[in-house]
């Protein structure tokens, strides 16, 4: 896990409980550690430190998701290569990983690690999982460690095939519900929110282009890890509420992205935040505003748009089909909404509305 989960073996050994693995329900055991033994330098001049426990495995098995990186584009991006050097480094080697992939380039300290790591740990092999647009797995592939590289490269393909996205083409507003990093690496998925070239704001070349992104919560399972917070304009002051920033500020230091730990405009409700929005855009009437509402990144097969994106949404070459009538925005008391992603449709009783 790198440094995840604050970079302790024992908080990295409850993240795997609290998924069911290792638990007395679960055959093995785990074994956590952050300990690490240095393999040797690679051709870069750079360590590479592995995993104590690993090292000394009869057989390395490394599971992991292939698919797009949040931060860059590269032949092989995120998967096994990557837990290779970066996970199994632990919070020294991935340190020091980041800092091999920002002097040299990604693929190219990459591809020179992974190297050190297989001519001292030989008996690797890769399990590669390959997910479609619906978070569910649709290939499983082992791969022996010689091969990881370049297997990695047509799998990856194949994810960014089958790639979740927003079909839209235009947002004044993207709402997402919750962030995590059980959602992904950088807590929403750039790609998702067009902000993968950019992190302040989409480019002009990215699809659905967004003027402001606003979080409203934080995912139980990310346990305070709010990295990819700074990606957003705004946020709720309920997420900052469960934001562990020491968890935070590792995450995002030992990856070099101190950015996606930046604290965003938080207001003190979800009306408030809606007025600062409708207040910073050129529009007649907030009747304008083209809002999307995903509840994560990982989960776009069902979502909320505005009345002005109905017709957008219709007419795209896409299989958008609409689930209910127009509903008007509902603020509790307070000025804040219902998660509409806990319900059908988001139908609730609402004590003093405003609409």
């Amino acid at each position: 896990m790198g440094s995840h989960a604050g970079g302790t073996a024992e908080s990295q050994a409850d993240i795997l409980l609290t998924q069911g693995i290792g638990s007395e329900d679960s055959p093995g055991t785990i074994r956590s550690s952050v300990r690490t033994v240095a393999l040797g330098d690679t051709e870069l001049g750079d360590p590479i430190y592995f995993d104590e426990t690993a090292a000394h495995a009869d057989v390395l098995f490394v599971i992991n998701r292939v698919k797009a990186h949040t931060d860059f584009e590269a032949p092989v991006e995120s998967g096994i290569a990557k837990m290779l050097m970066v996970g199994l480094g632990k919070p020294r080697g991935a340190t020091v990983a980041h800092q091999s992939f920002r002097r040299h380039g990604f693929y190219t300290a990459l591809q020179a690690g992974v190297k050190v790591i297989l001519d001292r740990i030989p008996t690797v092999v890769g399990i590669a999982l390959v997910e479609n647009e619906r978070h569910q797995c649709i290939k499983i592939e082992a791969i022996p460690g010689a091969e990881i590289l370049n297997r990695e490269r047509s799998l990856l393909q194949l994810s960014k095939s089958r790639m979740a996205r927003i079909p839209l083409e235009r947002l004044d507003l993207l709402i997402v519900e919750e962030i995590g990093k059980n959602i992904s690496g950088s807590g929403m998925d750039t790609n998702v929110i067009s902000r993968k070239k950019d992190p302040c704001r989409s480019t002009i070349e990215d699809r659905p282009q967004i003027e402001y992104i606003y979080i409203r919560g934080l995912s139980q399972e990310s346990q305070g890890n709010a990295v990819g917070i700074g990606l957003a304009d705004f946020c709720s002051d309920r997420l900052l509420e469960s934001v562990d920033l020491d968890v935070t500020y590792l995450n995002c230091l030992t990856s070099g992205t101190p950015r996606g730990a930046a604290i965003p405009v938080h207001l003190k409700s979800d009306y408030l935040t809606f007025k600062a929005v409708v207040n910073s855009l050129p529009l007649d009437s907030p009747r304008e505003l083209r809002v999307a509402w995903i509840k994560d990144t990982l989960s776009l097969d069902c979502f909320f748009i505005s009345q002005p994106l109905l017709h957008d949404a219709l007419m795209m070459d896409t299989e958008l089909e609409p689930l209910g009538e127009p509903q008007p925005f509902a603020f509790d008391g307070a000025g804040n909404l219902n998660n509409p992603f806990e319900n059908e449709y988001g139908d609730a009783d609402h004590e003093d509305p405003k609409q």
